[in-house]
């Protein structure tokens, strides 16, 4: 019997013992959540040290590490040819160098965010080392800015690079011999530079070797060469008493982005808009362009249209018995592409009838002072049936007629006397307009009023042009950047936009130096910068039955 106690007396601690034990070990639960970063305590061998010669780096912290996204986050400049390996041991990061490094140059590894605490995900940010195998560390710095050449707007994750004194080549064949990438308002900085003169460029880099050797990666460059500065801050240890003058020859630079131009043309496609209806894409304009068939069947009756740019070119193919085309697609001589196309597409033939007409009304329902109602179409117009057309005023109802007022069949007028500040109602029944496929409308109808033109600003903006003067296009955009209108300007002078609904505004300029209307990219082979656009940099606000004036002179 005691020995049954004993036992169960033992049995009893025991228990109390591994429950306490367990209960030592369990975290506290509850109270705020760690947001402190690891502490870095000690780097092997010092951050700045010079005539590097080691092949590990040491980096300890006093809490356990992870590692996040190390191949984003982490920068070498300049880049080695074998990156180094990163390992985690406790709580340092071990570097080991790999690769043979260059003599007398100054190296930085960029961590950004990767080095974290194991249990928060906390990271120690923007962690950096710099050590030099030669006798001293650069100090030399350069900084800007990447944007959008067509936009202006800030590029993000870009990388500029740096050569030394050379030609532009060494960006098309070479790695770079600094580097640095783009924060999300396009903003760079390159430090530790060796004090010499530099190329410079921007790319978006799509297989990470950090120069110019893939049509679809974006560059810029600059014209002429860098050099790059330094910048100094007042001493913590100088008195507050003593005068201090800070100097910063550090140069900032804008660098524009854009796309190389493929200049050899290409058929980039051929889509089937509608029933019928093709839309031939090309990258540049096809100025001698032929199609032919390329089987026994001649091409069928079509309706083409060239697009305002000259790069897209589209078809209405008139003979709907045609069902499939195989054709060849001609520049001058040059066969660019065979293709089979399939004219009918089961899907189409689904397609909404209530898209069948636009109109060219104004926000609210208004139609422009001494405008003319117009009703568009997608396809070209085969008639009109007039009987089915009513227009109501507040007076009386008449019968009206449109008349096609487009060469292209695509566009009716309506030529009638609207009274300003009248109500109107245009009623088109059901068959109304019919296209060259018998498509054609539902009943609908339009109700607005004709506008006086006091519910209507007007911009008058004064553009003083360089002396040298040029080809420019300014543009009227809306408070989302949008280009709304446009108009070409080879002189200074007063550009008048009449007719503006009420609110916001915004002016831009492109530098046209081609002369053909549009933006147009740069070409590095050709050191040509791509075309100048210019924002103004304030906002125009137009009221109603207000003139507003501005004025904007071109550096």
């Amino acid at each position: 019997m005691n020995r049954s106690r004993f036992i169960v007396g033992f049995l009893a601690v025991m228990v109390l013992a591994l429950a306490t034990m367990c209960a030592s070990e369990k975290p506290p639960s509850g109270g705020p959540k760690d947001k402190t970063p690891p502490k870095l305590l000690a780097i092997e061998p010092v951050f700045g040290v010079t005539n590097f010669s080691e092949k590990t780096i040491k980096v300890h912290f006093d809490e356990y590490l992870q590692l996040k996204n190390l191949r984003e986050q982490m920068v070498i400049s300049p880049p080695m040819k074998e990156n180094p390996e990163v390992m985690l041991r406790g709580k340092s990061v071990f570097i080991k160098i790999k690769d043979t490094l260059r003599e007398a140059t100054t190296y930085t590894l960029f961590f950004g965010d990767a080095i974290a605490d194991l249990n928060e995900s906390n990271a120690y940010t923007a962690f950096r080392y710099v050590f030099s195998t030669g006798d001293y560390i650069d100090s030399l710095s350069v900084k800007g800015k990447v944007v959008d050449a067509e936009t202006g707007d800030p590029v993000e994750d870009a990388w500029v690079v740096l050569y030394e004194k050379g030609s532009d080549t060494m960006f098309l064949t070479s790695t770079p011999y600094y580097i640095a990438s783009t924060d999300e308002n396009g903003v760079f900085r390159l430090d530790q530079l060796k004090d010499t003169v530099y190329m410079c460029y921007a790319i978006e880099d799509i297989n990470s070797n950090y120069y110019f050797d893939l049509p679809g990666e974006r560059i810029a460059f600059m014209d002429s060469l860098i050099f790059p500065g330094y910048e100094s801050s007042r001493p913590d240890s100088l008195p507050d008493s003593i005068p201090y003058s800070s100097v910063n020859t550090v140069p900032e630079i804008l660098l524009k982005l854009y796309a190389e131009p493929d200049t050899v043309l290409k058929l980039l496609s051929v889509n089937l808009i509608d029933n019928f209806v093709l839309d031939f894409v090309f990258n540049n304009p096809a100025e001698d362009l032929r199609i032919v068939s390329v089987d026994s069947l001649p091409l069928p009756e079509y309706i083409s249209r060239k697009g305002v740019f000259g790069d897209t070119l589209r078809w209405w193919i008139k003979d709907t018995t045609a069902r499939v085309m195989n054709i060849a697609v001609i520049n001058d001589t040059t066969v660019l592409d065979t293709v089979r196309i399939n004219l009918i597409d089961e899907d189409l033939k689904a397609k909404k009838r209530g898209g069948f007409l636009t109109h060219n009304l104004l926000p609210g329902s208004r139609l422009a002072p001494g405008g003319k109602f117009k009703i568009r179409t997608e396809n070209p117009m085969d008639r009109i049936n007039q009987a089915t057309v009513i227009l109501k005023s507040s007076q009386d109802s008449v019968d009206v007629e449109f008349r096609i007022c487009d060469s292209m069949n695509l566009a009716a007028c309506l030529d009638y006397p609207f009274m300003t500040d009248s109500s109107y109602l245009i009623t088109l029944y059901d068959s109304a307009f019919f296209d060259i496929y018998g498509n054609t409308n539902d009943s609908v109808v339009y109700k607005f009023t004709s506008a006086n033109e006091e519910a209507f600003g007007n911009l008058e903006f004064e553009i003083i042009l360089p002396e040298e003067q040029g080809n420019y296009v300014l543009y009227l955009n809306d408070s989302k950047g949008k280009p709304i209108t446009s108009k070409r300007v080879s002189k200074s002078g007063v550009i008048t936009f009449g007719q503006l609904n009420p609110g916001k505004y915004g002016m831009s300029i492109l530098m046209d130096l081609d002369n053909n209307g549009r933006w147009s990219s740069g070409r590095i082979t050709h050191h040509l910068q791509p075309e100048q656009v210019l924002k103004y940099d304030k906002e125009i606000e137009i009221r109603a039955n207000w003139v507003v004036q501005e004025s904007w002179e071109i550096q």
